[in-house]
């Protein structure tokens, strides 16, 4: 299904009131809504769109959109991947369609080559100060050199404050897989997985975080006709994130 390139006015003046089946009924009706002086591209796919209903924040909704950056070809089959893209979150009256807050950020083509695969809205908010909760978006990204693997996914975190958005984590790794290969057997594998939980501690009124990263390094060799994988004992690390009054700033992988 296709996003129409722009809803009119009187299409959403027919829209019934909020209910709780919201996303599952009309999430377009949205981003509509928001972007009314602005044509919408209309080779966006189910695939780059995504709406999540936010049980803490009664009344509201998050959206999620990709599409290509301006100067990106538009892929020719509807889920083909996206080498160059924005990526805009929406924060969505769900009894108006108004868009309360919009975040947006363009993506240019990966150093390592990878392209985005996948988006989706993160399920579990974070409580993040008292009367703040995050909504989270991921993003997947694969390689396209079959010899080397290069697959990831990056998880942005936003406070909603409101009826804002703010960018509060930006582009953690949560998970990614390295290596080279033969394509058949024979190669070297780094998997590394990354969780995110609030922790005890806080700082300028918002809680730690901490980050639990688990490393898994296995080798793969052809013996005889069988393909054997040895794997090394997993590396776990903790580390604390503390909000410096703007952000969470991100460590390095």
């Amino acid at each position: 299904m296709r996003l129409p390139a722009l809803l009119t006015a009187s299409f959403l003046a027919a829209l019934s009131p909020a209910r709780a089946e919201y996303c599952a009924d009309h999430p377009w009706q949205a981003l509509g809504a928001t972007y009314g002086h602005v044509r919408l591209p209309d080779q966006i796919e189910d695939q780059w769109a995504r709406c999540q209903a936010l049980p803490r924040s009664p009344g509201q909704a998050a959206v999620a959109l990709v599409y290509p950056a301006p100067g990106v070809a538009v892929p020719e089959n509807p889920g083909d991947p996206l080498p160059g893209y924005v990526a805009e979150l929406l924060l969505v009256d769900t009894a108006t369609g108004q868009v309360l807050s919009r975040q947006s950020a363009r993506r240019d083509v990966q150093a390592d080559g990878s392209v985005l695969t996948g988006v989706e809205i993160d399920p579990e908010p974070l409580a993040l100060a008292p009367r703040v909760r995050s909504v989270g978006l991921r993003l997947q990204h694969g390689g396209v050199v079959p010899e080397k693997l290069a697959s990831g996914e990056t998880l942005t975190l936003y406070a909603i404050e409101g009826a804002s958005l703010r960018r509060v984590v930006d582009r953690l790794t949560t998970w990614s897989v390295h290596g080279e290969w033969d394509t058949k057997c024979a190669g070297t594998f780094t998997e590394t997985r990354t969780t995110v939980k609030v922790a005890p501690g806080s700082g300028k009124g918002f809680a730690d975080l901490v980050l639990r990263r688990t490393e898994d390094h296995r080798t793969a060799r052809l013996q005889g006709k069988a393909c054997v994988d040895r794997k090394a004992a997993p590396v776990v690390r903790r580390t604390s994130l503390r909000y410096d009054g703007q952000a969470y700033p991100v460590p390095t992988p």
